[in-house]
């Protein structure tokens, strides 16, 4: 069961920093997550897995095989290699946000952040021709927000496979207001917040798994850029 929703709220940017977190009891089987989180502004991208699902604007594929992004493959089966490097060429119009890795018990939650570490500040007119500083709050903040849960395996599970409760988030900055008398873009910013979840969906273990979601709706934009989500879960020990 997948859903998505849609919020407009102000801010600005995505930027190179991550964080992750995890709490809770660790007496179950316990799961090392590794994260790869890329945007791109290539259009032509091509996904090859056992499974395929979209729902509205995010699409999650399952045991993935092949992708290329531009004229870059990458190579599943032995290291995450972009054409045989660790990281994309910088004119590859590939950029790798953040590689967060984490242990995660089944049943808790673990979170990843990757996005703006500082405040986000912009100018506001006041009385007559002057303009004050301003800072948006930390919510606020662009960037990429991941909240994923582990279920605890039940006897009926198959084999070398996991259950995800997993969310989505993601802030990105569309315009910034129009300041009368100031050439420079330093407006109040205005963004997109998109949010999406899927629930107990089912995961194969040590196998590379992608979400991917547009940043913008407007499809017809050329420079429109794509958040790519990759996810493989193993398995450290088991109760």
């Amino acid at each position: 069961m997948n859903k998505q929703r849609l919020i407009v709220f102000v801010a600005v940017g995505l930027a190179l920093c991550a964080t992750a977190t995890v709490g809770g009891d660790r007496s179950a089987d316990t799961y090392l997550m590794e994260f790869q989180i890329v945007v791109t502004n290539k259009q032509q991208i091509e996904i090859q897995s056992s499974a395929i699902t979209s729902d509205g604007n995010l699409t999650t594929a399952t045991e993935v095989s092949l992708m290329r992004i531009g004229d870059m493959t990458l190579d599943f089966d032995a290291e995450f290699l972009w054409d045989g490097r660790s990281v994309p060429p910088e004119d590859a119009g590939i950029t790798v946000l953040s590689m967060p890795q984490l242990i995660v018990p089944a049943g808790e939650k673990a979170t990843v952040r990757s996005g703006s570490s500082g405040q986000v500040q912009f100018l506001e007119r006041q009385e007559g021709d002057c303009y004050k500083i301003q800072s948006l709050p930390p919510e606020f903040a662009p960037g990429v927000f991941i909240e994923v849960v582990p279920r605890i395996a039940q006897p009926d599970d198959p084999p070398n496979t996991v259950r995800l409760d997993l969310s989505l988030e993601v802030t990105v900055v569309t315009t910034r207001e129009i300041l009368p008398g100031v050439n420079l873009d330093v407006g109040r910013p205005n963004l997109i917040k998109q949010e999406s979840y899927t629930k107990d969906h089912r995961f194969r273990l040590d196998r590379w798994n992608l979400m991917t979601t547009h940043l913008s709706r407007d499809l017809a934009n050329p420079n429109q850029e794509t958040l790519v989500v990759f996810l493989r879960v193993s398995r450290t020990n088991q109760s």
